[in-house]
């Protein structure tokens, strides 16, 4: 009976850490309400476009909050280069947002949005 489990233990610990590496696209995704940072990221793309500054920062905390939920989900199969640079795109947009530079705002969330699509692929 023992040798039996000493042979499951590896594979299911490998079986494990397979899943963790491979889920970041599954990971990504919202798994409560407060945590799509895709939909709050549209919030402030639109919000920027009507020049509606208080709502464009304001769902940009939101999409930094929902972020920092995500990243403590998927730290263990995205690269880190591609978590600091969303982090970074969004800092980046509360100063464009601060001088109000629409361009400059929609050109970080459109690079943010293809980093996003990197994760997990």
């Amino acid at each position: 009976m023992k040798k039996g489990w000493l042979k499951i233990i590896p594979i299911m610990v490998l079986a494990v850490f397979i899943f963790i590496m491979t889920s970041g696209a599954f990971l990504k995704q919202p798994l409560w309400g407060d945590d799509d940072v895709i939909h709050y990221i549209k919030q402030v793309e639109g919000s920027v476009k009507e020049n509606d500054w208080k709502n464009a920062t304001e769902s940009l905390k939101k999409a930094q909050h929902a972020w920092n939920k995500v990243v403590m989900r998927i730290q263990f199969n995205a690269g880190q280069d591609e978590i600091n640079d969303i982090s970074r795109m969004l800092e980046r947009a509360h100063g464009h947002i601060d001088a109000k530079d629409q361009i400059g705002v929609i050109a970080e969330m459109a690079e943010f949005r293809y980093v996003w699509a990197e994760i997990g692929h």
